[in-house]
């Protein structure tokens, strides 16, 4: 990390916005790979960076909507009112599958009142880093990046390559 006590005002506001910056950009250089593994399918494996083990990843199923009941009471006025045998606590008979999904069948589509759709989820893939091992790579490569941006924070004679910068990131 850079000494930041050093800088001016200027220069730390500067250092904010392009360290925001690449966050951002390397939040949808995220997103965009677990897409593109989970749309890959597979068992999931290893991240190798440079020959290193840096983590690992693993697929994630996703889920389809599905309706939760969220007020009891008010989803037990709806049944009465819509004439559908009712219980002391539709709660617990309500949530087994698939008995919602009928009531809304039965219904004609209506939503009972205290009922809502949860959305799913697509299907994503889960990744575990290990710090250790990015540390080892990484070293202070995320800040000589930033740093040959700024003035006053380049220091990066003698460095070695940035292992990012072979692979086009």
């Amino acid at each position: 990390m850079p000494d930041l006590d050093r800088l001016d005002t200027a220069q730390t506001a500067a250092l904010m916005a392009v360290a925001h910056a690449y966050k951002e950009r390397f939040a949808a250089l995220e997103k965009a790979a677990r897409e593109e593994l989970a749309g890959r399918g597979g068992k999931g494996g290893t991240a190798v960076v440079d020959g290193h083990t840096v983590g690992r990843w693993s697929p994630v199923s996703g889920t389809a909507d599905r309706l939760a009941v969220t007020d009891p009471v008010r989803f037990g006025a709806w049944l009465d009112a819509h004439g559908f045998e009712t219980v002391s606590a539709p709660l617990p008979p309500a949530n087994v599958a698939g008995r919602l999904d009928q009531i809304v069948e039965d219904a004609g589509g209506e939503l009972p009142d205290g009922v809502i759709v949860r959305a799913g989820h697509a299907p994503t893939v889960r990744v575990s880093v290990d710090p250790d091992a990015m540390d080892t790579l990484l070293g202070d490569s995320d800040t000589r990046e930033v740093a040959r941006l700024l003035p006053g924070l380049s220091d990066t004679e003698g460095t070695p390559p940035d292992p990012f910068q072979a692979m086009g990131l």
